[in-house]
């Protein structure tokens, strides 16, 4: 885990968080350079399946971040309709941070709900053209207003296939097909690689229609 660095970022998030206007919104003070994230909320049987992504100025737990609400569809359906693009289709490719290293984010849940990690997966494709798959595990962040966030740390062994240590990483995006929980809000996303670690984003108000990759 990389917890000395996330305080910092959680700090620094928050700061910004507070700072900036509704457009598109850095998160964090340290980043690289600007790159763009947005929200994800495929067209499709939305008015039947209830799916949604938003962008709020603030988050449940703090009201310090920026934050995508997460509501997933209900159904049967195995396609994740919701989720993050880091960075948004209109962006690209990532800048080159060099060799991955790590992603991580935060995720708020209602601190009586079970985990969301089930629902979660990251998606990202390496400078070859291949998809590598992690699953989510987290671990309690903090619990505050009757919200919990949940730390997600995914390093560059935990994809399948494996991300090997020299590799460059185009892009990720984060998708939820729903859980137990409900609905997420995702907060403060770093990635981190051998050259650059950008850990300020700006927040795209309008949501992408497809994944990045």
């Amino acid at each position: 885990m990389n917890k000395p660095f996330r305080e910092l970022r959680i700090i620094t998030a928050g700061l910004v968080a507070s700072t900036f206007a509704l457009s598109l919104m850095p998160s964090a003070a340290h980043a690289c350079e600007e790159v763009t994230i947005a929200g994800v909320q495929i067209k499709g049987n939305f008015k039947s399946n209830g799916a949604a992504t938003t962008f709020l100025s603030g988050d449940p737990r703090v009201n310090e971040f920026f934050t995508y609400e997460l509501q997933p569809g209900k159904g049967k359906s195995t396609t994740p309709y919701v989720g993050v693009n880091l960075p948004s289709l209109a962006s690209g490719s990532l800048p080159n941070i060099g060799s991955f290293e790590f992603f991580v984010f935060d995720y708020e849940i209602p601190s009586t709900s079970p985990l969301a990690d089930a629902g979660l997966k990251i998606y990202a494709q390496t400078s070859d053209g291949f998809i590598h798959i992690a699953p989510v595990v987290s671990e309690v962040e903090d619990s505050n207003n009757g919200f919990t966030a949940q730390f997600v740390d995914v390093a560059y062994n935990n994809f399948t296939p494996l991300i090997t240590f020299h590799e460059v990483v185009k892009t990720i995006n984060v998708r939820y097909s729903g859980s137990a929980a409900g609905t997420i809000f995702f907060i403060a996303p770093t990635i981190a690689g051998s050259q650059n670690t950008i850990d300020g984003f700006n927040f795209n108000t309008v949501n992408d229609t497809a994944f990045n990759n």
